[in-house]
């Protein structure tokens, strides 16, 4: 009798003997292979399960094909150190681990796949290189902790949909193509260390339960960016619906750190969710003296003390030479024109010059109104540079 299971998983193991075991399950009598039968199954010793299972993988890497152990059930720890060459393509998807799980020392030359699979107890990843062109944890489980340690990414690598129920370490990761952290189901935290994240997307997923240590990322105009905004903006690749996503991730991050007093990340990543706002807000894009784009140039929202200056002093120089040619004041008095500016600035009552022109007085009134405020705004951009 062939495993009740072979045709969903592709019929890899219809060639298996079934066990002498056979399940009654909702009043149809179930057979299953070695490889699918319940963990507490007949002539499921866990050293029994195991051979069975580096057996299939050699004989793959002998006859150079791909080998399939998926909907495996391990029943419990298992060791892959003991194959010593590459693995070949793989698929663990559906499989599920009841023991501890390793995998050290290892070369995935081809595509790996776990998706869907169960990890009811530690996993670990150790010196491991993934060649292929794609890695999948789509829709994988870990109910207990799972390390990444000095681990290589070469391909494409997905993670989305991930369940952690306990804590995930990521150390000494690179990520050297794409990969996706999407909708992760994160129970406690994620810590990354010393990992390169320029390629890291992490839309629909809480990014304050991650923690960032030694990080690697993009930068863009001298400031850190998520790979989601590159992405976002990028017409070939992204979709600028994603950019109000990415504002909300950025504004995650600024409360993270916020909570932590890291204040030079909170100016990071504010700078980034305005940026987003902006970017997003169509009477933004199409309208050069909108707020957004006025916050952005005359102070880079707050946090660009240097940029404040220089649009200060414009400010004053331009009010003051307009102010000039409409009064008809001449050019030799530009020292007293420029002393007029700042007197109205200040609300000095006695300034050098009374406007007589309905647009002097106009001007008169932008003096009073936009310096101080643009002054207000640099003595806010200082005080985050220093506080920062």
């Amino acid at each position: 009798m062939a495993c009740s299971v072979s045709d969903k998983y592709g019929g890899w193991c219809k060639d298996y003997p079934t066990s002498s075991l056979a399940y009654n399950i909702e009043g149809k009598t179930l057979s299953y292979c070695i490889f699918h039968a319940l963990a507490d199954g007949i002539n499921k010793s866990v050293n029994g399960f195991n051979e069975n299972v580096f057996n299939e993988i050699h004989a793959c890497i002998h006859k150079g094909k791909s080998c399939n152990l998926s909907g495996s059930i391990f029943p419990g720890d298992i060791d892959f150190g003991r194959i010593e060459a590459a693995f070949p393509e793989i698929s663990f998807s559906d499989a599920i681990f009841h023991g501890k799980v390793t995998f050290h020392e290892k070369i995935f030359d081809q595509n790996v796949t776990f998706r869907n699979a169960e990890f009811k107890d530690k996993v670990r990843f150790i010196d491991i290189k993934f060649n292929g062109k794609e890695s999948s944890f789509n829709g994988t489980r870990f109910y207990k902790k799972i390390e990444f340690i000095s681990v290589d990414f070469n391909g494409e690598s997905f993670f989305s949909d991930v369940t952690f129920e306990e804590e995930a370490y990521f150390l000494k990761v690179n990520f050297l193509s794409n990969v996706y952290f999407h909708e992760l189901n994160i129970g406690k935290k994620i810590k990354f260390d010393l990992v390169n994240l320029e390629k890291a997307s992490f839309l629909d997923t809480d990014l304050r339960k991650l923690d960032m240590i030694n990080c690697v990322w993009q930068r863009k105009n001298g400031r850190f960016v998520l790979f989601d905004e590159i992405l976002s903006l990028n017409k070939k690749a992204g979709s600028k619906k994603n950019l109000k996503k990415v504002e909300s991730m950025y504004r995650m991050l600024k409360q993270k750190y916020k909570e932590e007093h890291n204040e030079f990340e909170v100016s990071n990543w504010h700078y980034g969710e305005k940026e987003m706002a902006r970017k997003y807000n169509p009477w933004s894009r199409f309208n050069p003296l909108s707020l957004y784009n006025l916050y952005w140039l005359s102070s880079g929202y707050g946090e660009r003390p240097l940029r404040a200056s220089i649009f200060l002093i414009v400010l004053i120089i331009l009010l003051t030479v307009v102010f000039g040619f409409v009064e008809s004041i001449s050019f030799y008095k530009y020292s007293l024109l420029l002393f007029n500016t700042l007197q109205n600035a200040t609300f000095d009552k006695t300034p050098e010059f009374s406007a007589k022109s309905l647009n002097g007085k106009y001007l008169t009134l932008a003096m009073k109104i936009f310096i101080p405020i643009q002054a207000a705004l640099l003595a806010l951009a200082v005080r985050n540079k220093f506080r920062r």
